[in-house]
């Protein structure tokens, strides 16, 4: 096993130096607390294990920097659900019924692109 310690980085700056899956050691990383080992992570070429040795608290100044960023994606999420809701409302106000609605499982499908051939449901035997 090769272990390797990175330099101190913080969650939104990220490492600086070229460390191999660095992405997804910050992403594992980022929640867990001082003295904790992570689970093993899967990478392209074997595990990743990571301790946290030391946190320390961010800086607050770049919690002000990040405010309205962090604003900006909850007011964006929140207008998700709220259009689709107010879609909701608005059908059912009017009385509409919908003779075919979709299915959970159809929803989920994906429609890929009009040259691909759909899988059928039952096998075909030559």
């Amino acid at each position: 096993m090769n272990v390797s310690t990175t330099e101190p980085f913080s969650a939104y700056g990220g490492l600086t130096n070229e460390t191999v899956n660095s992405e997804d050691l910050v992403g594992k990383v980022m929640y867990m607390s001082q003295g904790e080992l992570s689970d093993l992570v899967p990478t392209t070429n074997g595990v990743l294990l990571a301790f946290v040795t030391d946190r320390q608290a961010g800086d607050p100044a770049a919690m002000v920097m990040l405010k309205p960023q962090m604003q900006a994606l909850a007011d964006r999420y929140t207008v998700g659900v709220l259009f689709r809701d107010w879609e909701d409302y608005q059908l059912s106000k009017a009385g509409f019924e919908d003779y075919a609605p979709i299915k959970p499982d159809e929803e989920e499908k994906d429609t890929g692109s009009d040259t691909e051939e759909e899988e059928p449901e039952y096998p075909i035997e030559p």
